[in-house]
């Protein structure tokens, strides 16, 4: 009688197990974004970086235009402008050392679109610079 208990008990056990991955089952599209418009930089292939030398954007701009998921090496940057001045989506990280090295701050481009004291955010001159875009992982 406890076998026939415990069989039946497994039987329904995996029975239930077995329903929770079905591969009917509807899945959320990994690059669908209700609600949300591609003119964000969600959809850009490219994000457009304007640099300065100095605090505050002061300084002749240099211009970067980098593709998600890889990381640029920068000439020593005090502040920047990203995607135009605009909130964006995806995250950017400005780091101290060349290659993505050293000390490194990770902002969200919604938020993080126009340091203006790289030096002050990072712990030194920004000398890299590596964009993640959600929407082209």
């Amino acid at each position: 009688m406890i076998f026939k208990s415990l069989t039946t008990a497994l039987f329904i056990t995996s029975t239930f197990a077995a329903g929770a991955d079905i591969e009917n089952t509807q899945k959320t599209e990994p690059n669908s974004y209700a609600g949300i418009e591609a003119n964000n930089n969600l959809r850009a292939v490219n994000l457009d970086i304007r640099t300065f030398k100095y605090n505050f954007y002061k300084g002749k701009p240099g211009r970067l235009v980098i593709e998600p998921n890889g990381c640029y090496n920068l000439a020593s940057i005090r502040s920047a402008i990203i995607g135009g001045g605009r909130a964006g989506v995806g995250s950017i990280m400005f780091c101290t050392q060349k290659n993505c090295l050293g000390k490194c701050r990770v902002g969200m481009i919604n938020r993080f679109y126009r340091p203006d004291n790289l030096q002050r955010d990072i712990g030194g001159l920004a000398n890299s610079v590596l964009w993640f875009n959600p929407a082209l992982a």
